[in-house]
């Protein structure tokens, strides 16, 4: 079966990393035009019509058909006299049934299936007669044709010519003999190519992407991994240079969310006009205080909502950004006393951080980022006899592992402490008795009456 979106003339093509499996679905252009599959046709930002490929009458020119009336229902949501018609016009069959009484997939009415085998492979891994049997099933289909069972290789003997095929399941095949013993529909010789994303040329819709650039139209930005920025062709300030505006001023907004002094310097710049007056202020709604946070795209910020706003970008931490420029001129003193940055940074002294703008957030060395553990407390004794908040922030600080629950026992706290002599042990977090509560508690561990047992204290 020729693929229309290959096979046309009038479209561009530009990758779009689809992968080729082939489970066809027809969308919404003129002719309609049949895609190998969904992704390819996301990627043009082509609208679904139905699954399966697109029907088309013309193939039924020259046909006889038999007028025996056994009435299938296509793709399309048509019925066919019978399944003659039906294969003529190309289009998938659903069920074996009038399309009016046809019931949502899984109902009794929906599983009365074509009786010729046309395997299709479910996205459950299992092999269906036909699309009308996976329907039925409530299984979506993955590809046309069987599922792929290379163990069924096993003990025959294929040539070790190499005459690469591309089969159904988006596989590529070293020979025909390998994708049949596999059970896989060879879809085309050759190896497997990422699907093609296809642009119809004459649609001039202009919109401007993302990176600054006007596309065609929005499938072509689209083919190019590319977010639309805006509708119209991007603006050109180059466009203004020799042009003479008038100085009056009469604002307008642009699509860009730009306001332009008068319609004229607008226009010299290519950019559309979306409205007359100055364009709405989107930040308007943020609050006036400057807590000052750092963009992830390296710049400075009054707060969160202003670089969400501004900037189309999330905090990368608090206070500003770092400015590398800022230490030129500036003669720090050779002292180490490390300090962290709120950037995460470790700076040698208090001067060599003040100097490039960013905020201090504690004194020493950086830990490393554990922004990932929960806050709440699950105090533990490391492995390493330190303390932690928790497990979490044991293995993320020192890469290790929790000894036990509870603060690490330090028995230096106990030299200036006075206990009583009474006999009254409790057990320790870290499995040693106590000769009573006072003993364990001056250093820090966590206890329970009584004395430690081998089994779990």
């Amino acid at each position: 079966m020729a693929i229309a979106a290959r096979a046309s003339s009038v479209h561009a093509q530009l990758d779009c990393s689809c992968k080729p499996l082939y489970r066809p679905v027809c969308h919404e252009t003129t002719p309609p035009v049949t895609y190998t599959n969904v992704c390819e046709a996301t990627c043009v930002g082509a609208k679904l019509l139905y699954e399966g490929r697109c029907a088309k009458p013309a193939g039924c020119t020259g046909v006889r058909c038999p007028t025996k009336a056994d009435p299938v229902c296509g793709g399309d949501r048509k019925t066919y006299p019978n399944r003659c018609f039906a294969d003529c016009a190309g289009v998938t069959i659903l069920a074996a049934v009038n399309c009016s009484t046809l019931q949502p997939p899984g109902s009794p009415t929906s599983c009365k299936c074509p009786t010729e085998r046309e395997p299709v492979c479910g996205e459950d891994g299992k092999t269906y007669n036909t699309w009308c049997a996976a329907n039925c099933k409530k299984v979506r289909v993955a590809y046309l044709g069987n599922c792929a069972a290379p163990e069924k290789c096993k003990g025959i003997s294929c040539p070790s010519t190499k005459k690469l095929v591309c089969g159904a399941d988006g596989k590529t095949y070293n020979n025909k003999c390998l994708a049949d013993c596999a059970g896989v529909t060879v879809q085309s010789e050759g190896e497997c190519k990422k699907v093609a994303c296809v642009c119809d040329k004459g649609v001039k819709v202009p919109v401007c992407g993302r990176d600054g650039r006007t596309y065609d139209n929005q499938c072509e930005a689209n083919c190019a991994k590319i977010k639309v920025a805006y509708k119209g062709r991007c603006a050109n300030p180059a466009g203004c240079l020799g042009v003479s505006c008038p100085s009056a001023r009469d604002p307008v907004c642009g699509v860009n969310n730009v306001t332009y002094n008068n319609p004229c310097l607008l226009q010299c710049t290519g950019v559309t006009q979306a409205s007359r007056g100055a364009c709405p202020d989107p930040c308007a709604k943020c609050p006036r205080n400057a807590t000052l946070v750092c963009g992830k795209n390296g710049k400075t910020y009054d707060n969160e909502c202003k670089a969400t706003c501004q900037g189309k970008t999330k905090v990368k931490h608090l206070g500003p950004c770092a400015n590398p420029n800022g230490c030129k001129g500036v003669v720090c003193p050779p002292v180490d006393s490390p300090v962290c940055g709120r950037n995460n940074k470790t700076y040698p002294n208090m001067c060599l951080l003040q100097c490039t703008g960013v905020w201090v957030a504690y004194g020493g060395k950086c830990m490393r980022d554990c922004s990932r553990c929960p806050r709440r407390l699950d105090i533990v004794c490391g492995r390493d006899g330190q303390t932690y908040a928790s497990e979490c922030f044991a293995k993320c600080q020192a890469g290790t592992r929790a000894a036990y629950k509870g603060r690490c026992a330090d028995p230096t706290k106990c030299i200036n402490v006075r206990c009583p002599a009474t006999e009254a042990p409790v057990c320790g977090n870290d499995g040693v008795t106590y000769k009573n509560e006072c003993l364990a508690k001056c250093t820090g561990v966590t206890y329970k009456t009584g004395k430690c047992t081998n089994k779990g204290h």
